[in-house]
């Protein structure tokens, strides 16, 4: 009986705390995927940050307050501000097969202020060669839960030559991927993909 008191005290002391820590920031997500000639070339991303990061954004980063970002801003930004989530394949999982695909660059960043809120975009280079019926299952959540990122987005984009490919798109909970204590179950969107 002492022992379940105690344990009952002690949650009630902690779960605040866990509740409190996090996430500290918010982003609104959008998606396209780019096919090309042998399947999925890669994946645009598009992150809307809430307006107290935005806040710090435009304060650290547009040095000349133009409202705008010029290649060295965007340069700076990237190296101190964006660079280290590499070594978290950029909070995206991309699984073929219940095999997770390596995250490891991205291309063409950019920023940009939207109605006072950052917002950053890049490519994910993933080269996925499809030659039969393929599902690629895609996810975008810390880990951490430092960020909350809404995922997935309410529409999911398309881009390039779609004629050669039957395409569809649906979200599944991924149990497998559940975090935080295991509080936090992602919901990814699924790729279905085939040669027409």
């Amino acid at each position: 009986m002492t022992i379940i008191l105690f344990s009952g005290i002690m949650a009630l002391v902690l779960w605040p705390r866990f509740c409190l820590a996090h996430p500290h920031v918010f982003i609104e997500t959008e998606m396209e995927i780019k096919l090309g000639e042998q399947g999925i070339s890669g994946i645009w991303q598009h992150w809307t940050f809430d307006e107290f990061f935005s806040a710090w954004v435009a304060d650290e980063f547009d040095q000349n307050r133009d409202g705008r970002f010029s290649a060295e801003e965007t340069r700076k930004l990237y190296e101190e501000a964006f660079k280290n989530l590499k070594q978290y394949g950029f909070w995206t999982r991309v699984i073929i097969k219940d095999r997770q695909i390596p995250v490891e660059r991205i291309e063409q960043f950019s920023v940009e202020m939207v109605n006072n809120q950052a917002r950053y975009s890049f490519f994910l280079p993933l080269d996925i060669s499809v030659t039969t019926h393929t599902e690629v299952f895609i996810a975008v959540y810390d880990h951490d839960f430092y960020c909350q990122i809404f995922f997935p987005p309410r529409e999911v984009g398309f881009l390039g030559n779609l004629s050669p490919w039957k395409i569809d798109h649906s979200t599944r909970k991924m149990p497998e991927l559940t975090y935080y204590f295991g509080f936090i179950t992602p919901v990814a969107v699924k790729i279905s993909i085939a040669p027409s």
